[in-house]
């Protein structure tokens, strides 16, 4: 007879015993008391007794075995299942291992192994306990005679988060000359959650754990910011940027487990919980050249070169010169000035060159004029001017004369027996009050092109025409003449 559960032969401390199997059994002796109490069951050799042996069992025979008087004998083996070991391991199969450990626990031969626990990875989803290649659940039989260890399965989550840290390049400040200039070291500065406008993403920053990820610098848009150029990333901060992947385009994250959300329920927060799963993108500071406007004096120079969060100290180009005018500083193409502490911001950020142009303010000159000898001169306000001890005769007029135009009021000179005709250089040309003052005339291109002097004036006269009238009178006697009147012009 096999076992049935209908077929209960006793209850020991609360186990219950089922008949799985009877059989008859000879040794050839009768009539006589059959004590088998110290036989190993388990390990009879004789081929009679080896059916009493059962996988995954203890036998426990019973003694009070007696022969009946026809010379039978009857006597029960009772088996309990053994108890064996289920061991497990958490070890994970990603970059890192479960914390959890968990005692061994006992498992009855050919008994459902029952609960079992539920280990947690940061990043992985437990996808159960595998012994080899076998999923072993609460449901599965134990049919197993020896320990078991048992290892966990983890599979990895597409939703994990990752984060994006900047550094960006320092700026140095030369103590001596003030110029700016980009360090060769970065400085954290920001991590990315929100967009340019301060607004979280709308999308969060996920993906498969221990995986590569790729992305696009351009792709969000909180990473294109004024001033900076992305150049690379990199697993973790540098100062110096030596572990960098050079890149201008593209980064890519190695996401690694997290243990926590990045955002912080019920708030427009994130918190600091990435554990790894971080790229780090490098950006230097934008540069610019700065030129002169190659239409201007000085056009064929060259200035430096500005960088983001400096000024143009030193990186103006030469002061240049020009005719008749003063250099007043240099101005941008809107015509607003530009000086040493001009800020740099928004020029690095709107082109590559920045052209700036020289202002131009245009020189007065005070003029000699040299009425010449026996005349007299006469000042534009109508006093007698200001003798010039410097040319021979000359004298300065109250009213000065603007480079690049007209001369305006100009002083007069007299001289008895003659008219004034005008101004004149030297060499005999005229010069009026709408002579346009230039170095053609009146300014003198001097060696150091300096043009600060002047050429002198000179009066230029024509003598008085006077007419004589000769009228002998009514009380005279003429001789006889052709003619009646008589006239005679005298200089």
């Amino acid at each position: 007879m096999r076992y049935t559960d209908a077929t209960q032969t006793k209850t020991v401390d609360g186990v219950t015993y089922y008949l799985y199997q009877s059989a008859e059994q000879k040794d050839g002796t009768s009539d006589a008391i059959k004590d088998i109490a110290e036989h190993d069951l388990k390990i009879m050799a004789a081929a009679e007794y080896s059916w009493w042996c059962r996988e995954g069992f203890t036998a426990k025979p019973d003694t009070a075995c007696k022969v009946l008087a026809n010379g039978n004998a009857i006597f029960n083996i009772y088996y309990d299942r053994n108890i064996y070991k289920l061991n497990f391991n958490a070890a994970g199969e990603g970059s890192v291992t479960s914390p959890d450990t968990f005692p061994a626990q006992d498992v009855k031969f050919g008994a459902l192994v029952g609960t079992l626990p539920t280990p947690k990875m940061p990043g992985y989803s437990f996808g159960g306990w595998y012994d080899g290649v076998r999923l072993v659940t609460a449901t599965t039989v134990y049919n197993k005679t020896t320990d078991t260890d048992l290892v966990g399965h983890w599979i990895a989550r597409d939703d994990t988060n990752w984060a994006i840290k900047i550094a960006v390049q320092d700026l140095v400040r030369d103590p001596d000359t003030g110029v700016y200039s980009a360090a060769d070291t970065y400085t954290e500065y920001k991590t990315v959650y929100k967009d340019n406008n301060g607004a979280l993403l709308s999308y969060k920053l996920t993906g498969t754990t221990d995986t590569a990820h790729q992305f696009a610098i351009s792709s969000i848009s909180a990473l294109t910011f004024e001033g900076f150029d992305y150049v690379g990333y990199a697993d973790a901060l540098d100062a110096h940027a030596a572990n960098m992947t050079a890149d201008t385009a593209n980064a890519t994250v190695t996401i690694k487990p997290t243990d926590a959300s990045t955002e912080i329920a019920g708030k427009d927060q994130y918190n600091d919980a990435f554990d790894g799963g971080i790229v780090w993108l490098y950006y230097n500071r934008k540069t610019a050249d700065v030129k002169p406007n190659p239409t201007e004096p000085g056009g064929d120079t060259d200035g430096g070169k500005i960088i983001y969060g400096g000024d143009f100290t030193g990186q103006l180009p030469p002061d240049p010169s020009k005719p008749g005018y003063d250099f007043n500083g240099w101005k941008d193409k809107d015509g607003n000035d530009i000086t040493p502490t001009t800020p740099a911001d928004k020029y690095v950020e709107a082109d590559n060159t920045i052209t700036v142009t020289p202002k131009w303010e245009a020189r007065d000159y005070t003029l000699t004029y040299v009425p010449g000898e026996g005349a007299s001169f006469v000042a534009s306000d109508g006093g007698a001017g200001t003798v010039n001890n410097n040319v021979p005769g000359g004298y300065q007029d109250s009213h000065t004369v603007t480079y690049d135009q007209a001369m305006g009021t100009m002083p007069t000179a007299s001289k008895p027996g003659y008219n004034f005709v005008g101004w004149f250089l030297e060499d005999g040309t005229e010069v009026t009050s709408s002579t346009v003052v230039t170095i053609d005339n009146v300014i003198v291109k001097n060696p150091a092109n300096t043009y600060e002097e002047t050429r002198p004036l000179y009066a230029k006269f024509t003598p008085h025409h006077y007419t004589l009238v000769f009228n002998p009178g009514s009380d005279k006697q003429w001789h006889r003449s052709p003619f009646s009147l008589l006239k005679g012009f005298i200089s």
